[in-house]
């Protein structure tokens, strides 16, 4: 049993091995304090137990081993999962943020901060808008890593930033711009470094038309505690523009002084301080300008910017003086107001521009203006006010409006009148004068309030124009002139006019063309009475409405349906801007007055109905005298017509339409040669693509005398016809007829294509008595009795109207045919031949009575005329055979009868000047 440690550890070691004591001491002397516990257990031999212990020694250093080897395989599979981690959560950070591309160079550390060769990165936004930034020689200095706040400097010797707006638009962003506190800022300025340079500074960005456009500057910034100082040069050429920055904190809130500079010499200068107590906003501030002598490549410099053509500049460019300020506060819950609606307080603006100035958007502007002005919850009104301003106005800025209405030049006056001023009003005369095409002058005394509800009042305006010619299509007005007297209310909500008396509009000529050119002269409006509202809705359309009298008048309008003559309407109008209405009386020269009704939406068809009452031709005819078609020989003496039409006019190229009907009721008068009796009718008109169409339903004539009274006659039917040709249409009918010397003619229902070389009409004959048809026709001794029917074909062309085929025949049982002529009877005393005719048609007694008719384009109408019958007086009354050939110039009997006293003297007036004149009749029946 081994009871001495030492002893038999060293002992069998010295004897086994040539090594001293302190190298095996030393060799082992680990092992001997790891197996104490081991060695202390042992019983058996002294080499026994240095065997085992040997043994023991060997397997811990197996066991250990495999733990080192399985440490380190775990530490690698930690390290490659770690850096597969990295590199994939690296990905998805730059593919969440749009990095296309990150590129570094040159990166190195020291205790004292890092330095970066370059950077290049490239991002893309969601809507397609693309940053590069590219960094070259940044150096970042902070006292110790383990402390790196504050940073003491950053240096960059080039930074260059590019910006290209997306294809699509930007999305909207309706978050409110909040307001930073205190620790907030604190915050972000703690990791600003305390100073900073850029040596070049290149921006990129979008100008005019979307062309990329660079500018080339410096920035550098210091920052003590609460206080930022920053500087921006730019330069081009041999120019240079410094902008100065200085904000700093306040007890209660921020300010922000700018100041600029061109060439080196001090320009402008604001000032701004913004504080906020509880939910209350405070927004002061001042600017200034005293002069501006690099106006010139200032303004070039800005072109492309502002896509701008190039400005003309005046004489004297430096000259100007400008100052404004401004006390505005406003509710806040930690956001910064972006509505003017949200700001109320007060401002003041002068401005004295000697020479034209331009102003983009605007035009050149001259001249001064002192204004101040206080506001409540964005609405303004003017607490001062005096002006003198000429203005040349941008081409753009008037460009909605037609040439004719564009002004070169506008003059403003301001004043106040001191002798009206009220606590709570400014009183304002103001003037503006308008030079162009249209030149106009505006005078008016304006009431300003000074608290709410804030509201101008208008008095004693009036408002002058002139043109000399005008082009407002389809419209021309050639010696344009204006005069308005105004009066009413404007606010930030609504304006209300009111024309006062003698407001007029006159025009020496105004021409419409169209299809059909109108031309009116004398035009004049009076507008008197005439309101116009306007409503400026927070969100929607505006809405404008004038309505009221509009009496208009011409002294005389040209038409090629018309007669010329002046026409007046007494309308009232309503308009707005979807449509246009205008209702009244519309008359003129001759008498004749309609009702009508105009409708026009301004993106739909003019519609106008005009009604014309009860017109009796009694006392006139105001028909005739208007429309230059009206037929020259038809004559109303008696008699009324009223009528309704309808008529639509699309606002493109398509075709009008119309609607009408026309009553007539006991009309009488003179057509041609005819005299017309009792005339009722009503006439439905239609006019539609481009077609026209007549319905006729009934027409009643009592009676027609062109020498042989016919009536009373009947007729309904219809026409039609292109608008191209109306003469050359379809006429059909259902019914016509009429009663002539005691029968009946008729036609049956049927159909003329007028268009057609030749048309034919089958006219039927029942009852004529022959009787009625002896005392018509102007044959001395002439009489008898009977009923003839029949009928014959009539044929039209161009050559003029025949007759053919025509059969004429007496009813059974016949009549008494008398001819008891004085003439006669010496005719068969003088020769033997006749007188047995004589005698035999002294009481001839026929049974038969037939007969041909003809009739040709030159008005001989022949009649071969047979008959069968006797003379009971005669030879005891043996039977009698006649064939009679007769021939009659129907124009010339009409004539010799229109000459008698069976016609008016009018008619008998007619014939005898066409006599006079040599020409013949041309009556036909």
């Amino acid at each position: 049993m081994c009871t001495s440690r030492g002893h038999w550890l060293r002992a069998p070691v010295l004897a086994g091995s040539g090594v001293s004591d302190e190298r095996q001491a030393g060799n082992f002397a680990g092992l001997r304090m790891s197996s104490v516990p081991e060695i202390r257990a042992c019983r058996q031999p002294a080499n026994a137990c240095l065997c085992c212990r040997l043994c023991l020694h060997g397997a811990a250093m197996t066991r250990r081993r495999r733990i080192l080897v399985s440490l380190l395989g775990l530490l690698i599979a930690l390290t490659l999962a770690a850096g597969w981690f990295g590199w994939s959560q690296w990905q998805l950070l730059k593919q969440r943020n749009g990095i296309e591309h990150l590129d570094w160079r040159g990166l190195s550390l020291s205790l004292s901060g890092l330095r970066l060769d370059a950077l290049d990165i490239r991002q893309r936004g969601e809507n397609g808008a693309l940053i590069e930034a590219r960094l070259q020689g940044m150096e970042l200095r902070m006292d110790h890593w383990r402390s790196p706040l504050p940073i003491r400097s950053l240096t960059v010797s080039e930074l260059s930033l590019a910006w290209q707006p997306g294809s699509e638009a930007e999305p909207a962003d309706d978050d409110p711009l909040m307001l930073p506190d205190r620790e907030q800022l604190r915050s972000i300025a703690a990791w600003l470094p305390e100073r900073g340079r850029v040596d070049r500074l290149t921006v990129t960005l979008p100008c005019a038309e979307r062309q990329p456009c660079s500018e080339t500057g410096t920035l550098q910034w210091h920052r003590q505690e609460t206080q930022l100082v920053a500087d921006l040069g730019l330069q081009r050429d041999a120019h240079r523009v410094a902008l100065a920055a200085q904000m700093s904190e306040q007890p209660d809130g921020y300010a922000l002084d700018l100041q600029l500079a061109l060439d080196e010499q001090p320009r402008l200068t604001a000032t701004n301080r913004l504080a906020r107590l509880d939910d209350d906003l405070r927004w002061t501030g001042t600017l200034a300008m005293s002069e501006l002598p690099e106006a010139a490549w200032l303004l070039s410099w800005l072109e492309r910017w502002t896509a701008s053509a190039a400005i003309e500049l005046p004489a004297t460019p430096g000259e100007m003086r400008l100052g404004a300020g401004w006390a505005l506060h406003a509710r806040s819950q930690g956001e910064l107001p972006t509505e003017p609606s949200a700001w109320s307080g007060d401002l003041s603006l002068a401005a004295t521009l000697p020479a034209a100035w331009p102003i983009v958007g605007v035009g050149q502007v001259q001249g001064r203006l002192e204004l101040a002005a206080s506001g409540t919850d964005g609405q303004w009104a003017p607490t001062s006010l005096s002006a003198d301003l000429t203005l040349a106005p941008e081409a753009s800025l008037l460009e909605a409006l037609p040439p004719e209405l564009r002004s070169n030049r506008l003059r403003l006056t301001a004043e106040p009148l001191p002798d009206e001023q009220a606590e709570d009003r400014l009183p304002v005369a103001i003037r503006l004068v308008a030079e162009g095409p249209l030149a106009g002058e505006l005078d008016a005394r304006l009431r300003f309030s000074a608290r709410a509800p804030y509201r101008t009042d208008i008095s004693q305006g009036r408002l002058r124009l002139k043109a000399k010619a005008l082009a407002l299509p389809p419209a021309t007005l050639t010696g344009l002139t204006a005069d308005l007297r105004l009066s009413g209310q404007a606010s930030s909500e609504q304006l209300a006019l009111t024309l006062g008396k003698t407001s007029t509009l006159a025009a020496q000529r105004v021409h419409l063309a169209a299809d059909s050119p109108v031309s009116l002269s004398g035009v004049l409006a009076d507008l008197s009475g005439l309101a116009i509202q306007a409503r400026f809705p927070t969100e929607g359309t505006l809405h404008a409405q004038a309505k009221g009298p509009a009496h208009l008048q011409a002294k005389e309008l040209q038409q090629a349906q018309l007669r010329p003559q002046g026409w007046r309407w007494q309308a009232t109008l309503d308009a707005d801007q979807t449509r246009l209405l205008l209702d009244g009386p519309l008359s003129n020269d001759s008498g004749l007055a309609l009702v009508t009704s105009l409708r026009n939406p301004w993106n739909g068809p003019l519609t106008l109905n005009a009604r014309l009452q009860d017109l009796f031709f009694r006392a006139s005819n105001p028909l005739a005298s208007t429309f230059s078609d009206w037929p020259a020989l038809l004559e109303l003496n008696s008699g009324r017509l009223q009528g309704d039409l309808s008529l639509t006019v699309p606002p493109d190229a398509a075709p009008l339409q119309a609607n009408a009907r026309i009553t007539a009721g006991g009309l009488a008068g003179i057509y041609d040669r005819t005299e017309l009796t009792g005339l009722d009718a009503r006439l439905e008109l239609a006019l539609a693509a481009n077609r026209l169409r007549v319905d006729v339903a009934p027409l009643q004539l009592e009676q027609a005398n062109p020498g042989i009274a016919f009536g009373p006659l009947q007729a309904q039917g219809r026409y039609e016809a292109s608008l191209d040709n109306p003469t050359a249409g379809t006429l059909s009918w259902q019914q016509a007829q009429g009663r002539v010397l005691g029968g009946t003619v008729s036609l049956s229902p049927g159909r003329l294509d007028l268009a057609a070389p030749q048309q034919k009409v089958d006219v039927a004959i029942e009852g004529l008595q022959l009787s009625q048809l002896f005392i018509a026709y102007p044959a001395e001794g002439l009489q008898g009795s009977g009923l003839v029917d029949g009928g014959f074909e009539v044929h039209r062309s161009g050559e003029g109207l025949r007759i053919e085929g025509g059969k004429l025949a007496a009813r059974e049982p016949g009549g008494v045919l008398q001819f008891r002529s004085p003439q006669i009877q010496a005719l068969g005393r003088s020769n033997p031949a006749m007188g047995l005719v004589t005698e035999a048609l002294d009481d001839f007694h026929y049974s038969v009575l037939d007969s041909d008719v003809r009739y040709d384009e030159r008005g001989k109408l022949q009649l071969g005329l047979r008959l069968q019958g006797r003379n009971p007086a005669l030879e005891g009354g043996r039977p009698i055979n006649f064939s009679i050939n007769l021939e009659e110039d129907i124009p010339a009997l009409l004539t010799s009868l229109q000459l008698s006293d069976r016609v008016s003297e009018t008619i008998q007036q007619r014939v005898q000047e066409r006599l006079q004149r040599g020409n013949a009749p041309t009556t036909t029946p």
